[in-house]
C-alpha cells in the first residue's frame, strides 16, 4: 500500500525508499552440520567432523518502495471567488510554474467582468434605497409636525370656531326671543297681524335649534373629534416609522451586498503571501483536479490553484503494499535514493503512517 501526504508538489521528484526493519532472531537449539569426507580405502575412524557455532544476532529486512518528494509545509492559494450558480471562475492570468516570487507579487487574476457589472448595478440599488430612506424620514417628520400642529394650533383654532358658532347662535336666539315678545305685544294691541307673530315664533324656534346644534357640534368636537384626529395622526407616525425602519433595513442589506461584491472583486486578484516558488496544483493522481491549471481554466470555489512549498522542509510520500505495512513503525530509519542523484543515499526517519489505506489501492 502506498501513502501520500495531503499536499504534494506538482514537480515532485521520485525517490526509492528503503525501510530498515531489524528483527531479533533467537535460536534455542544448537545445529551441527556434518560434513563427512570419505576416501576410498580409508577407515571410518579417519572421517572428520565440521562444526559451526550458532549465535544470536540481528536480521535486517528491507522494504523498498517508490515515492514522491514533496514539501511538508505548503502555502495554498485557493479560489475564494463564489461560483454564484455557475461552474466557477475563469483564470485570466496566472504566474508561470517554477517562478520564484516575493511577498506581494501577482499570482492569479480571475475574470471579474461579471462582478464589475454586478457592482455597478448594486450601486444603483443602494442609491435608490438611500432615496427611499430619505423620503421615509421626511414623511415621518411631516407626520410628527402634523400632530404637533393639530395639538398646539389647529385644535384650539377649530375649538374657537365652534365656540364662536355657539355664541352667534345664542345671540340670534336672544334677538329672536326679543322679537317674538315684541310681536306679541303689538299683536295684543292690534297693531300687527297674527301671521307676523307666527313667523316670529317660527324664527325663534329655528334659532333655538341652531343653538342646540352648535353646542352639540362643540361637544362632539371636544369629546370625539379631537381623539380621532390625534389617533389618526399618531397612526400615521407609526406607519412612517415602520416604513423608515423597512427602508433602513433594505439599505443595510443593499450595502452588505455591495460590500460583498467589492470583496469578491478583491478576491479575483491574488498576490503572494510570502516568498516561495510557484507550483500549480495539477494533482490528477489525487483526483483533486480534472483539468490543467492554466489561463482560461474554470476554477470552482475553494479549489487549490497554486502552492508555495517550503523547500527547506521536504518529505517523501510512499505507498506501502499491504503485505509490508505491518512491518513499518514510527521512528524507523529510512534510506532515500533520488532519481536525480542515484549515487547519493540520504537518511531519513518514519514520521507518519496513515490510519486508513489509500482508496485506489
Amino acid at each position: 500500500m502506498k501513502h501520500h501526504s495531503s499536499q504534494p508538489s506538482q514537480r515532485a521528484g521520485r525517490a526509492i525508499v528503503t525501510f530498515v526493519v531489524l528483527i531479533g532472531v533467537t535460536v534455542t537449539i544448537s545445529a551441527s552440520v556434518f560434513f563427512l569426507a570419505s576416501r576410498q580405502g580409508q577407515d571410518d575412524s579417519n572421517q572428520s567432523l565440521l562444526l559451526h557455532r550458532v549465535e544470536r544476532s540481528d536480521f535486517e529486512a528491507f522494504v523498498t518502495e517508490p515515492g514522491d518528494v514533496a514539501s511538508s509545509s505548503n502555502v495554498e492559494m485557493r479560489c475564494r471567488v463564489k461560483s454564484r450558480g455557475s461552474a466557477g471562475t475563469a483564470i485570466l492570468k496566472i504566474c508561470e510554474e517554477g517562478t520564484n516570487v516575493k511577498f506581494g507579487d501577482d499570482l492569479i487574476q480571475f475574470d471579474d467582468s461579471a462582478l464589475q457589472n454586478e457592482l455597478l448595478a448594486q450601486k444603483i440599488v443602494v442609491a435608490n434605497d438611500k432615496a427611499l430612506l430619505i423620503q421615509a424620514d421626511s414623511d415621518l417628520a411631516n407626520a410628527k409636525r402634523t400632530l404637533r400642529e393639530f395639538e398646539e394650533g389647529l385644535y384650539q383654532q377649530e375649538l374657537e370656531v365652534f365656540e364662536s358658532l355657539v355664541f352667534v347662535a345664542e345671540e340670534e336666539l336672544r334677538k329672536s326671543e326679543l322679537d317674538l315678545a315684541s310681536y306679541k305685544r303689538l299683536a295684543s294691541r292690534g297693531l300687527i297681524r297674527e301671521l307676523q307673530v307666527t313667523a316670529a315664533e317660527f324664527a325663534f324656534q329655528k334659532t333655538k335649534k341652531e343653538v342646540a346644534a352648535a353646542k352639540r357640534s362643540l361637544d362632539v368636537y371636544r369629546r370625539f373629534t379631537r381623539d380621532r384626529m390625534v389617533g389618526e395622526y399618531r397612526a400615521e407616525i407609526e406607519k412612517q416609522e415602520a416604513k423608515g425602519e423597512a427602508a433602513s433595513f433594505t439599505l443595510e442589506l443593499s450595502k452588505q451586498k455591495l460590500a460583498e461584491t467589492e470583496e469578491q472583486i478583491t478576491h479575483c486578484h491574488v498576490t503572494s503571501p510570502g516568498d516561495g516558488q510557484v507550483v500549480h496544483a495539477n494533482d490528477r493522481w489525487r483526483g483533486e483536479s480534472t483539468e490543467v491549471i492554466e489561463e482560461g481554466t474554470i476554477i470552482r470555489e475553494n479549489q487549490v490553484v497554486i502552492r508555495l512549498p517550503d523547500i527547506q522542509k521536504m518529505q517523501i510520500d510512499v505507498k506501502i503494499n499491504e503485505s509490508d505495512v505491518n512491518r513499518i513503525k514510527l521512528g524507523q530509519p529510512v534510506e532515500i535514493e533520488l532519481d536525480a542523484d542515484p549515487g547519493r543515499v540520504l537518511r531519513g526517519e518514519m514520521k507518519e503512517i496513515a490510519a486508513y489505506p489509500y482508496p485506489m489501492r
